[in-house]
């Protein structure tokens, strides 16, 4: 019998019991589930972050042929097959997060401004004004003008704020790398590129 049937026959058996025995394989499991967790954080605790790894299947070589689209598809992507990623341990709490650049903190306050002042802008023109503004400050705060040493406390006011918190994010990072180990790092899919027209 293939396994697909045996499951389907499993699933039937399954849904035909009545509700006292699934109690009693329920609570079995429930059992079992908290004796694995128990045995779980022992281990951690004596030996930190299980360091379980896996391989991770084979990807397609061309996406194309996941669509069913074959050979003459427009898009090619490469695949290779992973690297062993590690297991992350359920309890794992996300690292921290690195604090937002100077310009990204100036750009937080100036951005209502310019759409206030300019409503009529769509997304990307709203970034460049803004830009353009980034720009303008940083040229002038380079000046010995009056109007140069305002710019440059303003200028001064994000930097200070961005070092305060890149000290607090590095002493959080130390404690987690402490306990948990170094962050795992997330690898990007390639993303798809069109075939040239020499290649056809």
């Amino acid at each position: 019998m293939p396994p697909k049937e045996i499951m389907k026959l499993i699933g039937t058996m399954w849904s035909e019991l009545t509700t006292k025995p699934k109690d009693s394989y329920k609570a079995k499991a429930e059992k079992l589930k908290v004796q694995y967790v128990k045995d779980r954080d022992a281990w951690v605790k004596k030996y930190g972050p299980i360091p379980k790894k896996v391989k991770k299947s084979k990807r397609l070589k061309n996406k194309s042929k996941r669509r069913g689209k074959g050979e003459d598809s427009d898009y090619t992507a490469e695949f290779t097959d992973d690297e062993e990623s590690e297991v992350v341990d359920p309890n794992r709490p996300d690292a921290p997060k690195r604090p937002n650049s100077v310009y990204l903190r100036y750009l937080a306050d100036v951005r209502s401004k310019v759409i206030k002042a300019q409503p009529e802008l769509n997304n990307k023109e709203i970034m460049i004004a803004c830009a353009a503004e980034w720009k303008k400050l940083k040229a002038g705060a380079a000046k010995a003008t009056k109007a140069g040493k305002a710019m440059k406390k303003t200028m001064d006011t994000y930097q200070k704020a961005f070092d305060k918190e890149t000290e607090l994010y590095k002493a959080k990072m130390d404690a987690y790398t402490e306990k948990w180990g170094k962050p795992i790092k997330r690898k990007r899919r390639k993303k798809r590129t069109k075939k040239s027209e020499d290649t056809e």
